[in-house]
């Protein structure tokens, strides 16, 4: 998962085999009689990697909250750590494994 940025839509007349190949397709035909049975245009999208999805922190900065409501994190200055209940908590888990 991660963050893609468009850099350029082109509308496309032609497609190369390592185009097809690169959609999905085993050949120019094959994508062409995809294509060919649908109305309006073909394009040519150019995606790159930003990095990573900036949501996935908010989801476990939620998710340490929930931790921290139940007794099991400390707050420090930067970040959290495991409280002793926690910690007690994690042993216990990974002792039944």
């Amino acid at each position: 998962m991660g963050v893609l940025a468009i850099d350029a839509v082109d509308v496309v007349s032609s497609v190369s085999s390592v185009e097809a190949s690169a959609a999905g397709y085993s050949s120019v035909a094959d994508l062409m009689s995809f294509v060919d049975s649908r109305e309006g245009s073909l394009y040519r999208i150019r995606l790159r990697y930003l990095g990573e999805d900036p949501r996935v922190a908010l989801r476990s900065d939620v998710d340490v909250r929930r931790l921290k409501a139940k007794g099991l994190t400390e707050s420090l200055e930067t970040g959290y750590r495991l409280s002793p209940r926690g910690e007690a908590v994690l042993r216990s888990t990974t002792a039944d494994r």
